[in-house]
């Protein structure tokens, strides 16, 4: 709001002529300027702004040229006591517009005698002077009583301006800091509310993840527990069919075992037996090998035969013994060699026998084995069917909550930038105000100071022109007296 002093009885700006016309004394009597005052008619009026006692007011105005002084030899007539004056008759005015003196003052006589008491027309200007030099020095107190009476006022005003310009700045400062705390107070609303709606989105964003943990963790579970119960299923199941494949394996380990053993004892004892018998037979070739020799010796030597003969019956024996013991030995080994061929035979045919009756079981025990694990993957997968679907569910439910939450954040966030953005228009704008308060207030103080400055350079000057006025006005009377005293003198008159 602009500093309007008006309220306090100042006018609401100040020009030159209202400073000139505060300095204009007219209503004291006094005239405003010099203007039909210059030459020898120049005079003032008196403080009541009437003329002098028994003075008559001219009726003409005429302006007075150079007085000529006239020599004291001769008594000076009308014409040249006052050459061209307003005077033309001795009743009339004498001496300007503003009846200072009358012919009538001067000389008392008439118009037909024109003869004139000049001591007494001194007397007059003196008294006259004496009076009119008290209404110059009235006026000029009056001048300088005015000029201070409104020097006054105007630094009233300018006083009363600084204050309310003191005040009004206060009053905006105070307006700006309450609009500053208010500004701050509302931030800060603002800011403790979006930081409880972010406190909140991450609490809830907190339990939303931890729903969805707690959700795949009761799906894993589930899916745990499903698959340890069918893990245990499948393992009594694995484990019956290897301990039945196992007992039928030692059962066929053991009875190929017994055949072996059988086999090998029935192989080891004919063997012997064969052994033996080949041992006895060629103990017995032996014995009759022996008796056969010392039989022919005794035969021969009971006989007298001696030499060759007995060396080739010798011979003979030795060689039906060899072939004795050659062929129990060829016997020996055909039978050792059939002993065995059947030992390996009847062997093979155990371990024929025991290799089918193993594989049978062991493609029974992988037969069972395939279908349980075919089994257990078939339940494995619906188990993971399960689990999947169960985490999918809780993932979809998941997404749905954190979108409806992003959605109520991204909206809150939206209302809380609009309250922001609104705030800071609002500062803004308040600021704006402000500062175009302070310019007004400011450009109203310096215009006002401007004024202010003006007034006191109108006042002085105007101080000064009536002085001036003043001055010359003084001036011109004191040269009308002493232009009446040099011809009063000049006439004669006693002074």
């Amino acid at each position: 709001m602009a500093t309007n002093l008006r309220d306090r009885g100042y006018p609401s700006s100040y020009s030159s002529s209202t400073v000139a016309t505060g300095l204009n004394l007219t209503d004291k009597g006094y005239p405003s300027s010099t203007s039909g005052y210059t030459g020898s008619t120049a005079t003032l009026r008196n403080t009541t702004g009437s003329t002098s006692t028994g003075a008559k007011k001219a009726t003409t105005t005429r302006k007075a040229t150079t007085t000529k002084k006239a020599t004291p030899a001769s008594t000076p007539t009308y014409s040249e006591l006052l050459p061209q004056s307003t005077y033309e008759e001795p009743t009339k005015q004498y001496g300007g517009d503003y009846d200072i003196l009358t012919g009538e003052y001067i000389g008392g006589g008439s118009s037909s005698t024109a003869s004139y008491d000049y001591t007494a027309a001194y007397n007059k200007l003196l008294d006259a002077y004496k009076s009119n030099s008290g209404n110059y020095e009235s006026y000029y107190n009056d001048i300088m009583s005015d000029y201070n009476n409104r020097r006054s006022q105007y630094e009233s005003y300018y006083n009363d301006m600084l204050k309310d310009y003191a005040n009004r700045r206060s009053d905006y400062e105070n307006y700006y800091n309450n609009m500053l705390s208010d500004y701050d107070k509302r931030r800060s609303d603002y800011e403790n509310y979006y930081n409880t709606l972010m406190s909140d989105y991450d609490t809830r964003r907190t339990d939303y993840d931890n729903y969805l943990s707690q959700m795949q963790a009761a799906a894993q579970s589930a899916y745990d527990r499903s698959l340890g119960t069918l893990n245990d299923a499948i393992n009594a199941q694995l484990g019956s069919l290897q301990s039945s494949y196992d007992t039928q394996r030692s059962t066929l380990d053991k009875n190929l075992e017994s055949t072996k053993n059988e086999l090998l004892e029935a192989y080891n004892r004919s063997r012997g037996n064969l052994s033996s018998d080949a041992e006895a037979a060629l103990k017995a070739a032996y014995i009759s090998n022996m008796q056969q020799k010392k039989n022919i010796a005794q035969q021969l030597s009971a006989m007298g035969i001696n030499g060759g003969a007995t060396e080739t019956t010798l011979a003979n024996i030795a060689n039906s013994y060899g072939n004795a013991r050659n062929d129990i030995n060829k016997t020996l080994a055909s039978n050792l060699s059939n002993l065995e061929g059947n030992y390996n035979s009847n062997l093979s045919a155990a371990l024929r026998s025991y290799n089918t009756d193993l594989a049978s079981a062991l493609q029974a025990y992988n037969d069972a084995v395939a279908n349980a694990n075919y089994n257990k993957a078939t339940q494995l997968m619906e188990l993971e069917n399960a689990l999947s679907g169960n985490n999918m569910n809780a993932l979809t439910n998941y997404q749905n909550l954190l979108a409806s939450l992003a959605e109520s954040r991204s909206g809150a966030m939206q209302n809380y930038q609009g309250m922001l953005n609104d705030l800071a228009n609002n500062r803004s704008n308040a600021m704006q105000n402000y500062q175009g308060m302070l310019n007004d207030l400011a450009n109203n103080r310096s215009n006002a100071e401007l004024n202010y400055l003006g007034l006191l350079d109108s006042l002085a000057n105007s101080k000064q022109s009536s002085l001036a006025n003043y001055q010359n006005m003084k001036n011109d009377y004191e040269n009308t007296y002493y232009d009446l005293l040099r011809s009063a003198i000049a006439s004669g008159a006693e002074i």
